[in-house]
């Protein structure tokens, strides 16, 4: 009598499966805690939020993650049957061992428990699935057999053992070939190259999809400058440095503060939940802990979240773009009417004052609109009325002398101011729906320059934010959908645009939220799904991806390719459900 057990490499396969789905399990579970981790948190749950109740129900209905689990469960109970199923051959019979209260399992028909003897062999053929063979005794009774279950060198020696007890005659035509078995590996290897070609493709068409963080990989004129913890997403930043950064991340209905320098980690805080309430800012108070500014009240940690609100109701709507917070103040544009207010808001204590407006704005008859951050930190607040329009800068929580006066009455749209380091305000502005760049000097002397229209949808795509780089190049920020270009002014002609970074055709980020910022080393700073950088101090800006790269379906040519993949692998399913060495006689044996 001579037995064979399942081969070691037989059972690492199966494990490394069962290792390899537990994995799937696993991200399917995590990914789904993730993004629900709200609920999770039993002793911080607020007003209206999910109960546990509702998770487990949510979890119920979550069908991939169970279907994974169950799948692990059969794999790991198959491993373990593998543990105990033996090959044996007798004197007179040759029967499959295996445990018979893990029969239930054996969907493969490879892995049945069988005994027949040898004189009841009729025939052995290649097995409808390959690598297998079908052994069927005179009442035409098949039972299946794995030979690479058994035995190393794809099975070879227990072909051969078989050969010992079965005379030739009862093997169907080619069986006898000692190599037949390597032969059929070899085969199937080859034509899974196909299949396996396509599956790859398809992995990697996610490296160029500009949703995912992998784009960075392929293109990366922007440099990630901050890597986020996974499903999260910056929501707010503020740039205390060039080597400080404060942001707020979003995940689902949950957020995070956190302190970076010099591009590491340094402290992160959890928000205390607010319903219906999102920040606007986050600064820090002299102790480096976090204030997060809301509309109507700020938090702030003092071992414990606390939160303070704004005296005599005070609610400033809207103000992550019309305002701006340094450490404990904040200074929003309050709307009273027609006549707005400029207020500076105590971040510790709630307590706010309206901020007197310079002297020749309170003559005219202005009011605040709009603040735009310089690159030394300081603001420019647009004060206008119906008929003219002035711009004041607010330094360190005074006025500068410094002012300029804007021609309002044929302009339609005032977008966005920028002051570079020589004084020169830059006003980016819509005319009659053309889009302009005015530069004005100091002395007041003014330049003029037409920026060529957004290729887009009408009314979707257009220009918002100006920021201008120590070349004098223009950058104009703008969507929907979300783009920067970068243009050479031609004053009193048409501006000619050098390059235009989107989502799909490089790794930018741009959101409505808050607009790109540069700070006084020349980094251009924009954010959206991740925090990214761009040194406009080089002379030559990086190339985006062609446009009939960045124009691609990424998801059509997915389909195609799972689709040709998976036809591919039922061409060769098919092909194959027969050993191709030898091919079968269409005369049977007797």
């Amino acid at each position: 009598m001579k037995s064979f057990e399942v081969v070691r490499k037989a059972k690492n396969l199966y494990l490394f499966s069962l290792l390899v789905i537990l994995a799937i399990a696993g991200g399917f579970a995590y990914l789904f805690i993730v993004l629900n981790s709200d609920v999770l948190d039993i002793t911080n749950l607020p007003e209206n939020s999910p109960s546990p109740f509702s998770f487990i129900l949510t979890l119920a209905c979550s069908f991939p993650f169970f279907l994974f689990i169950l799948f692990a469960i059969w794999m790991g109970l198959l491993w373990i049957a593998l543990q105990r199923i033996r090959l044996v051959f007798d004197n007179a019979t040759l029967r499959q061992e295996a445990n018979n209260r893990l029969s239930f399992l054996f969907f493969q028909r490879g892995f049945r428990p069988f005994s027949i003897g040898y004189d009841q062999i009729k025939i052995i053929r290649n097995g409808r699935m390959r690598g297998s063979l079908e052994i069927f005794d005179y009442e035409n009774k098949a039972v299946d057999l794995i030979p690479s279950l058994f035995g190393n060198n794809f099975g070879e020696e227990i072909l051969l053992e078989l050969q010992k007890h079965v005379t030739s005659e009862k093997f169907e035509s080619g069986m006898d070939t000692p190599d037949v078995l390597k032969k059929w590996q070899t085969a199937r290897r080859k034509k899974a190259i196909i299949p396996i070609v396509f599956l790859m493709l398809y992995l990697a068409t996610f490296s160029a999809d500009s949703l995912f963080s992998s784009r960075s990989w392929l293109m990366a004129p922007w440099k990630t400058e901050i890597p986020l913890p996974l499903f999260e997403s910056p929501w707010t930043y503020s740039l205390v440095s060039q080597n400080e950064t404060w942001f707020i991340s979003n995940k689902i209905s949950s957020f995070r503060a956190y302190h970076y320098s010099s591009g590491k980690q340094v402290d992160a805080w959890t928000l205390k939940q607010t319903t219906g309430k999102y920040p606007d800012f986050v600064s820090t108070d002299n102790n480096g802990n976090p204030i997060i500014w809301y509309e109507d009240s700020v938090l702030r940690y003092n071992k414990t979240w606390e939160t303070v609100k704004y005296n005599n109701d005070l609610d400033v709507s809207g103000w992550y773009s019309s305002g701006f917070v340094r450490g404990t103040q904040g200074w929003a544009i309050r709307k009273n009417g027609e006549k707005d207010q400029l207020v500076q808001i105590d971040g510790l204590t709630g307590e706010w004052v309206v901020v007197p407006l310079p002297d020749s704005a309170v003559q005219q008859g202005l009011y605040p609109q709009q603040m735009f951050q310089t690159i030394a930190g300081d603001y420019l607040v647009l004060t206008k009325n119906d008929v003219i329009a002035r711009i004041y800068l607010f330094s360190a929580g005074t006025w500068s002398p410094l002012e300029f006066a804007v021609n309002t009455p044929e302009i339609d749209h005032l977008n966005s101011f920028f002051l570079d380091s020589e004084n020169s305000l830059w006003v980016l502005f819509m005319s009659q729906d053309h889009w302009f760049v005015e530069k004005i000097s100091v002395s007041g002397e003014t330049l003029l320059t037409q920026l060529p229209p957004p290729i887009g949808e009408p009314h979707m795509e257009r220009y918002m934010n100006l920021i201008v780089d120590t070349h004098g190049r223009i950058w104009v920020a703008g969507g929907y959908p979300y783009f920067i270009s970068a243009f050479n002014p031609v004053w009193k002609g048409e501006a000619s645009e050098i390059k235009k970074y989107t989502e799909k055709n490089s790794n930018y980020q741009g959101g409505i939220l808050q607009p790109p910022v540069m700070t006084s080393d020349g980094k251009l700073w924009s954010f959206d799904d991740r925090i990214v950088t761009m040194d406009t101090n080089l002379e030559t800006l990086p190339a985006p991806l062609p446009d009939w790269i960045a124009n691609l379906d990424w998801n059509i040519i997915r389909l195609v390719l799972i689709f040709v993949q998976m036809a591919f692998s039922i061409i060769i399913f098919i092909s194959t459900i027969r050993w191709t060495y030898p091919k079968r006689e269409k005369s049977s044996r007797r």
